[in-house]
C-alpha cells in the first residue's frame, strides 16, 4: 500500500505565513468593504423616512417652507411626529443634561467629535445642527437648521449617531434642504442646483473647509460608487 506524503513541520509554517499574509492583505479592505456598505444602506434608508415624513406633513396640511415658521420650534415639533423619537435633544427628554454634548451637537460652536469629508479637520461648525435634534429608535441623530439669512430650512442627519464613528460630513453625516414648490416644501439633497451648498465646493476631495461634505447628499444618491470611494 503506498503511503500519502506527509507535510514536513516547515512546509506547514510556510502555508500558514503565506495565508497569515494575504489575510492582513485583504481583512483590511474587507472590513472597509464592508463598514462602507453598512454605511450606504443606512442613508438610503433615512432619506427615504426623511421624504415620507414630508410627504405626509404636506398630506396632513402642515407647512413644509420656511415662510410659515416663525420659530425653530414649530416645524421641530411638527416633524418629530413622523418618526419613532427615543431621545429629544432640546428639553432632555431621555437625555441627562451633563451628557447633553454626548448625545447632541453642542449650540453655535466648534465640535470637535467629527471632521470634514476629507476627514482632516479637527472640528465642524455646529450651526448647522444646532436649532433642533432627536433620536429615532435606530440610533440616527436628526438636525433642523432654520437659515433666516437664506430662508430655508436644513436637516441633517448622522446615520448612525454621534456616538458611532466616523463621524464626518459626507461619510455617515448628510444634509438635506426644503426647497420651496409653490405652497409646499421639497425635500432636495444638499449639493443639487438651487441648494445651499454647492457638490463641487463642499463634497471636495482637495478642500479643507470644515464644512467640507456638506453637499455630498446629492452624489450619494446619484453616484453608483459613491460610498465606495469615500476618501
Amino acid at each position: 500500500m503506498k503511503l500519502s506524503k506527509a507535510f514536513t513541520m516547515a512546509e506547514v509554517l510556510i502555508t500558514l505565513g503565506i495565508i497569515g499574509i494575504v489575510a492582513a492583505l485583504t481583512i483590511p479592505q474587507l472590513i472597509k468593504n464592508y463598514q462602507h456598505k453598512e454605511l450606504e444602506a443606512a442613508f438610503k434608508k433615512h432619506y427615504s423616512m426623511l421624504a415620507q415624513a414630508i410627504t405626509h406633513m404636506d398630506a396632513d396640511g402642515l407647512c413644509t417652507v420656511y415662510d410659515c415658521y416663525s420659530s425653530n420650534k414649530d416645524f421641530y415639533r411638527n416633524i418629530t411626529m413622523y418618526f419613532k423619537v427615543v431621545k429629544y435633544c432640546e428639553d432632555m427628554y431621555g437625555i441627562e443634561v451633563d451628557e447633553y454634548d454626548k448625545f447632541c451637537f453642542p449650540k453655535s460652536s466648534n465640535d470637535t467629535k467629527y471632521t470634514n469629508y476629507t476627514r482632516k479637520s479637527s472640528y465642524v461648525s455646529s450651526f448647522l445642527f444646532d436649532d433642533g435634534q432627536f433620536y429615532t429608535a435606530d440610533g440616527a441623530l436628526y438636525t433642523l437648521e432654520r437659515n433666516a439669512s437664506y430662508k430655508a430650512i436644513l436637516i441633517g442627519v448622522d446615520v448612525n449617531g454621534r456616538m458611532k464613528r466616523p463621524n464626518a460630513l459626507g461619510h455617515d453625516v448628510f444634509v438635506f434642504q426644503l426647497t420651496k414648490n409653490g405652497s409646499i416644501g421639497v425635500l432636495v439633497p444638499m449639493g443639487a442646483d438651487g441648494t445651499q451648498y454647492d457638490k463641487d465646493t463642499y463634497c471636495s476631495k482637495t478642500s479643507t473647509n470644515v464644512l467640507n461634505g456638506v453637499g455630498c447628499a446629492v452624489k450619494a444618491l446619484g453616484e453608483k460608487d459613491y460610498f465606495k470611494n469615500l476618501p
